[in-house]
């Protein structure tokens, strides 16, 4: 079996923020691109069971309102195990760029710990 794979995919999302206090909301549409890549650490046992992954993604906003946090750019690193019956956990730090409402012209760095259960 194959020990290295990459995947990207391109989606177009709706973005919707809604403030509780004022009642007002901004919505946009914005374009996310991501490139993943996987090595398998188990590849040539029938179980699949432990990965590492990295993933670089891209955003960019097409039409509508600034929205209160917009991310620019989100880079990835972190390892997986399947647990069988399609379900996996994953942990995951990340480095991301955004710019937030009331300081558009200064991007925030941020970085994010992740544990995530997919099924």
């Amino acid at each position: 079996g194959e020990r290295f794979s990459v995947d990207h995919y391109l989606r177009m999302e709706e973005r919707f923020d809604f403030n509780t206090e004022s009642w007002n909301s901004l919505s946009s549409l914005r374009l996310r691109y991501q490139l993943l890549t996987t090595y398998w650490l188990s590849a040539y046992q029938e179980d699949r069971v432990w990965s590492v992954l990295a993933s670089a993604e891209g955003f960019m906003k097409l039409v509508g309102d600034d929205s209160i946090r917009e991310e620019q750019a989100r880079v990835t690193a972190g390892v997986q195990r399947d647990m069988g019956m399609k379900r996996r956990l994953a942990i995951e730090v990340s480095w991301q760029q955004e710019t937030l409402f009331f300081r558009p012209d200064d991007p925030v760095n941020e970085f994010i710990l992740r544990v995530r259960l997919y099924r």
